[in-house]
């Protein structure tokens, strides 16, 4: 389903809605919307490109190739199987928990302060 833009309050229920939520972006600084789509239960599939994988980790589905029949693939492999499907809403529940604003906080202050990494992931 194509909505055009999504008002603000109404995010959660689509992403709650949708069986898969797809993010094929190439240029995405960070992949917030792969983070809010996990945090509603969806299953998330994703470009391979720019930081997704480093945000989306092993709860999304990647499409490694820029073309749509890897987009199709990784859709099918959600689609197709129930469990698969669970276990990517499982994981993906899971892979937000790594995100607060909290550690943000902590790590960005952390950072303007100069500690090295070592220090702030100790």
């Amino acid at each position: 389903m194509f909505t055009g833009g999504v008002p603000l309050e109404d995010t959660v229920a689509f992403y709650r809605a949708a069986e898969v939520f797809v993010y094929p972006s190439l240029n995405e600084t960070f992949g917030l919307p792969i983070l809010e789509a996990m945090a509603c239960g969806c299953p998330v599939v994703a470009a391979h490109t720019a930081s997704l994988p480093e945000v989306g980790g092993d709860a999304a589905v990647y499409a490694r190739e820029q073309r749509p029949g890897a987009y199709a693939e990784a859709l099918l492999a959600l689609q197709g199987s129930p469990s698969a499907r669970q276990a990517a809403i499982e994981a993906g529940l899971r892979r937000v928990q790594r995100f607060s604003w909290d550690r943000t906080f902590d790590e960005t202050l952390a950072a303007y302060r100069g500690e090295p990494l070592a220090e702030r992931h100790a």
